[in-house]
């Protein structure tokens, strides 16, 4: 008896010893790495801000009850990991307690904090607030993501879950809730973008941020099964599942739910592909337009609202449409009213410009061509049909006239004047950007644009050789009331012509000055050049230099010289409007290649003609001359 209570002694003794050497071993965190499924855990924690704490600290639970319990546990998959039928899927709870003997509550819970390398704020507090969540959530819940550097970090994926279930955040609008505004300017693809510029007229996130997010979270009922042989419970009663597999299980999220992925927005889905799946791409014309490629020897040139990643519905807005057949969805034109509604007040006028410039200025243009195709059948005119046909049917194809991206049409209506060498009285538009990039930006193409002004047709074009927009207007923010007014130095063109040196006219007016003096379109001088007539004679009156009326003619000349001349401009005004509208009939009429190449004479001179400006008036031998000619044509469209 005495010596089974000696062994019996030594036994306990020795148990006592492993146990306290299994227990001392097992404390080190070194222990953990021995099953080979672990390493990665313990490179993770040996290299986070809690390597200083043992894993037991944690994982066990801050009683020694709790820590006894996890002895056993970790006891009994030693025994699993040595039979082989011990589990990869880590599943270990963290309790609250733990966290809370090291990390304050009012140390946190009140304070603003941002997430790491994000530009994404939150609060604990709203997080813990069970009545405005609807759910309780420990702190593994979200600090559960094993990164290198922060063995607990937060999961961005359960942010993405809790935020986006469902997929319908954009109806929520609650980007800000996490985001907060970039204060810097961006470039993006080189051009200047502020967001703040957007968020001061209330333009939604979802406008330009679309398809940020794939997936919904949704659970299937199949996945149960890996873990319930059969699922008895109420799948309707999400907030009980929801306790016991989260708050008492600390089962991942992603045991049950898919993936919610979200993520910066993506260009190319500017055309909303989802919609093609269905439909096909059957607004190619309009996306080439909009992204600013298709045209031939064209720089690309991307809308801006494209770059800042407008997509369609952004103007085009879906409607619901009631028919026989049930409701359905309708896409209608855009109005130019839906301008205003991210951009402010008066772009919708701004809208209507552009397109009123470029339908004329692709209504002259096509009849320039009219009349250079047969020249060109001839051989007497050679330029690239193709490119010229390419460049406009793009445009016309397009239906926008500019709205979907008035800089990429203008710089294709350029091209196509170049082509076909068509004369126009304007700077380069690099000279015209440089100088004033911020009205260019909304007012493209001005430089082409031909108003009425006072009676007179003023042209926008030569007067940017030497000013720059703010010369004439009042540089002030689009939605105040005088932007876009002149100024007053500009209401009397006088103010800035004919100021200095009015005897030296020819600086200005050197083509009128050369006309006068048989230097251009013909080799006779003027009568009154002849007769030493200078330019202020008639255009000086008052001490102001004017455009003179055929009634100037009087005060040198009888009465009947001033009705002749009188009459011979009317003529000639008429007879060139009809010319202007007959031309490409009345080529037609003209069957050799001698007699189109005597008429395409004329109607370079004819081009010139109009360029002088006067009509013929600076020089009437020449002008009775041209209406003989511009009369015989006329007469031969019959």
């Amino acid at each position: 008896m005495k010596k089974i209570l000696i062994l019996f002694s030594l036994f306990l003794i020795f148990s006592i010893y492993l146990f306290v050497l299994f227990v001392r071993v097992t404390d080190d965190p070194e222990f953990c790495k021995n099953c080979h499924f672990m390493k990665g855990f313990y490179e993770n924690w040996l290299t986070s801000t809690h390597n200083t704490v043992p894993c037991y600290k944690c994982h066990y639970g801050p009683t020694f009850k709790d820590y006894l319990g996890g002895k056993v546990r970790l006891f009994g998959e030693i025994i699993r990991y040595f039979a082989g039928v011990y589990n990869t899927e880590i599943q270990t709870k963290v309790k609250d307690e733990v966290c809370l003997s090291c990390h304050k509550k009012e140390d946190y819970i009140n304070r603003k904090l941002k997430l790491k390398g994000k530009n994404v704020y939150f609060t604990h507090l709203f997080h813990l607030d069970e009545n405005k969540i609807k759910f309780k959530f420990n702190c593994q819940n979200c600090h559960s993501e094993l990164v290198q550097g922060s063995h607990t970090a937060i999961s961005q994926k359960v942010c993405f879950l809790c935020h986006f279930i469902g997929g319908d955040f954009e109806a929520r609008g609650e980007c800000t809730t996490c985001h907060h505004s970039p204060a810097e300017e961006l470039l993006i693809w080189g051009v200047p973008f502020k967001h703040s510029d957007y968020i001061k007229v209330g333009i939604n996130c979802q406008t330009c941020h679309r398809e940020t997010t794939t997936g919904r979270g949704d659970v299937d009922s199949e996945r149960c099964k890996d873990c319930h042989l059969k699922p008895t419970f109420d799948f309707k009663n999400y907030k009980k599942i929801h306790e016991m597999h989260v708050n008492f299980k600390n089962i991942s999220c992603f045991k049950c739910h898919e993936e919610i992925k979200h993520g910066k927005f993506s260009t190319f889905q500017v055309f909303s592909p989802v919609c093609q799946e269905c439909h096909g791409n059957t607004h190619l014309i309009q996306e080439k337009i909009y992204s600013g490629v298709g045209g031939i020897d064209v720089p690309s040139l991307p809308d801006r609202m494209f770059l800042a990643g407008v997509i369609c519905q952004g103007c085009h807005k879906a409607e619901l449409k009631k028919t026989d057949l049930g409701i359905h969805f309708g896409i209608p034109k855009a109005k130019p009213s839906s301008c205003i509604s991210c951009h402010g007040k008066k772009f919708d006028k701004l809208l209507l410009r552009w397109q009123s410039l470029i339908k004329k200025r692709i209504e002259l243009i096509k009849k320039k061509e009219k009349i250079y195709s047969v020249l060109r059948e001839f051989g007497i005119l050679n330029y690239n049909k193709r490119k010229v046909d390419l460049n406009l049917l793009l445009i016309e194809e397009d239906k926008s006239f500019g709205a979907h991206n008035i800089k990429y049409v203008n710089l294709l209506l350029d091209e196509v004047e170049r082509e076909l060498k068509i004369e126009t009285k304007k700077p380069t538009l690099e000279k015209i950007y440089s100088e004033n990039s911020e009205c260019i930006n909304c007012h493209f193409g001005i430089e082409n644009s031909v108003i009425n002004f006072k009676d007179r047709e003023f042209t926008h074009g030569p007067h940017l050789f030497k000013n720059s927009c703010i010369t004439c207007h009042f540089e002030v923010k689009p939605s105040e009331v005088s932007h876009g007014k002149l100024k007053e130095v500009a209401e009397d063109c006088n103010s800035c012509h004919h100021m200095k040196n009015e005897k030296d006219c020819e600086k200005c007016h050197e083509i009128q000055k050369k006309f006068y003096s048989g230097e251009y379109l013909s080799s006779s001088p003027d009568y009154m050049k002849n007769a030493e007539i200078g330019c202020v004679d008639c255009h000086l009156q008052n001490r102001f230099i004017v455009k003179p009326s055929p009634s100037v003619c009087s005060n040198c000349h009888e009465r009947d010289y001033e009705e002749n001349f009188k009459k011979d401009l009317d003529s000639i005004k008429r007879e060139i409007s009809n010319f202007e509208v007959n031309v490409h009939e009345i080529l037609k009429k003209i069957k050799s290649k001698k007699e189109i190449e005597i008429f395409y004479k004329f109607l370079k001179d004819y081009e010139k003609f109009k360029i002088e400006g006067s009509f013929g008036s600076h020089n009437l031998i020449f002008m009775r001359e041209f209406l003989d000619k511009i009369k015989m044509y006329n007469n031969l469209r019959g």
